[in-house]
C-alpha cells in the first residue's frame, strides 16, 4: 500500500493497530488526511504515486503466521531516494534500470525510468510495517547500478547470450535455460486424431520445440543488493534474471507477448532448463500447492500407453512447484512458479514449464 505523506490520516493508522500508529507516528509525526492506495500496475512497472510522488509511505502487509523479509521493488521517476524505516534508520536501497522491453510496452503510460529496490526485514507475522521513501536533491541516497559482465553466482555464455551455470550453497551446476515455443498442430477438427491445438488442448506439430533465436541479447547489471541479467530473445519475448543479495534462489521474469501469428502458426511458449542431473525417467509437481507427486514419463500406472503425443501426455498442473532429482549427486532442481502453469521433464535433468499459449 502506498500514501504521500500529508494525504494519509494518523487516525486511522492509531485506530488500525498499536504497531500501525506507532510506525506511522515516527514516520510521518502528526500528519493528517493519509489516504492508503495500491499500485496494481506493478508488473508492468507502472505506480502513478510512487512516481509523482516526492516524499511517500511504503506499507507492506504480511499475510503468513511466521516473520518474512522481502525485496520491494517500486517504479520512480527521480535520479536518487533515501528509504528509512519506522525507526528512521536509512535503509540501503537501489536505483535499477527498468528493461527496455517493459518500457515498450505499448499501453504502458509511465515516466519511470527505473525501479528502487530495498530490502523489508522482519515483517511481523500477520501484520505490517512501513517505509518512508523520500526524493533526495543531493547525489546521496540510493547506490547506482552498474553494467557488468557476469553474475555472482549465474554465468552467461558471452556467445549465445544465455545461462550456462549456476553456483548455489557451493553447488556448482551446470545449467542452460531459454525461451522456445510449439508449434500448434492445425486440423479440421471433424475426429479426434485431427484436432487442433486450442484453449483446451495442448497438441504441437512436433515433441520438439522451436528455437526463438540462436543468440540472444543481453544486458548486465550489478549493484550492492540485486544483479540481473536483461535478455532480449526477439520482438515479442525478453527476460529478466535476478540474483538478490542474501538470497540463494535464482528469479526468471519472463516478458512474451504479443505473439506473431501472421504465418498462421500458432504458438506455445515455454521456459526450459536443462542440466545434467540424471533423473531416471523421474519428476515431481505439487498437488495443488501441498504435497508433491511423483510423475514417471511416458507411464500410466493403470494401463499401458500408447505414445502418439510424447509432449503433451506427459504434461502436467503445476500450481506452486516442478522438481527433478539426481540421487547419485544428491543434488535437486526446482523451479517455484508465481502461477498455474503447464509443466514436464521431458528428458532426463530437463525441466520446461509452459508460459503462455496463443
Amino acid at each position: 500500500m502506498i500514501s504521500s505523506v500529508g494525504d494519509l490520516t494518523y487516525d486511522w493508522a492509531n485506530g488500525g493497530s498499536s504497531r500501525g500508529g506507532h510506525c506511522h507516528s515516527n514516520l510521518v509525526g502528526n500528519s493528517s488526511n493519509l489516504e492508503l492506495k495500491s499500485c496494481l500496475l506493478l508488473n508492468i512497472s507502472l505506480c502513478e504515486e510512487t512516481e509523482r510522488s516526492e516524499d511517500f509511505l511504503v506499507t507492506i502487509y504480511n499475510p503468513i503466521s511466521h516473520p518474512v523479509s522481502q525485496y520491494v521493488r517500486l517504479p520512480v521517476s527521480g535520479d536518487s531516494y533515501i528509504v528509512t524505516d519506522s525507526n528512521g534508520e536509512s535503509v540501503v536501497s537501489q536505483l535499477v534500470p527498468i528493461p527496455q522491453s517493459v518500457l515498450n510496452i505499448p499501453y504502458r503510460n509511465s515516466s519511470a525510468l527505473n525501479e528502487l529496490v530495498f530490502r523489508a526485514t522482519d515483517l511481523p507475522p500477520l501484520g505490517f510495517t512501513s517505509y518512508r521513501v523520500v526524493l533526495s536533491k543531493t547525489s546521496e541516497g540510493a547506490e547506482k547500478t552498474e553494467e557488468s559482465e557476469d553474475l555472482s553466482i549465474v554465468q552467461i555464455n558471452s556467445t549465445s547470450g544465455l545461462v550456462r551455470s549456476i553456483s548455489i550453497n557451493g553447488t556448482d551446476l551446470p545449467l542452460q535455460q531459454s525461451l522456445l515455443y510449439y508449434s500448434g498442430y492445425f486440423g479440421d477438427d471433424k475426429v479426434p486424431v485431427n484436432t487442433s491445438s486450442g484453449a483446451y488442448v495442448f497438441r504441437p506439430n512436433s515433441s520438439e520445440p522451436v528455437t526463438i533465436t540462436e543468440n540472444v541479447a543481453v544486458r548486465v547489471l550489478k549493484g550492492p543488493l540485486v544483479e540481473e541479467v536483461h535478455q532480449v530473445y526477439s520482438e515479442w519475448a525478453s527476460q529478466v534474471i535476478r540474483v538478490y543479495k542474501e538470497e540463494n534462489h535464482v528469479e526468471f521474469e519472463w516478458l512474451v507477448g504479443p505473439i506473431p501469428v501472421n504465418d498462421g502458426v500458432g504458438k506455445e511458449p515455454v521456459s526450459r532448463f536443462t542440466t545434467d542431473l540424471e533423473s531416471g525417467g523421474l519428476f515431481y509437481t505439487d498437488a495443488n500447492g501441498r504435497e508433491l507427486q511423483e510423475r514417471r514419463r511416458d507411464y500410466r500406472a493403470t494401463w499401458t500407453w500408447d505414445i502418439t503425443e510424447p509432449a503433451a501426455g506427459n504434461y502436467y498442473p503445476v500450481t506452486s512447484r516442478i522438481l527433478i532429482r539426481d540421487h547419485s549427486q544428491g543434488v535437486e532442481l526446482a523451479v517455484l512458479n508465481d502461477r498455474a502453469q503447464g509443466g514436464s521433464s521431458l528428458q532426463d535433468g530437463q525441466v520446461e514449464l509452459m508460459v503462455r499459449r496463443d
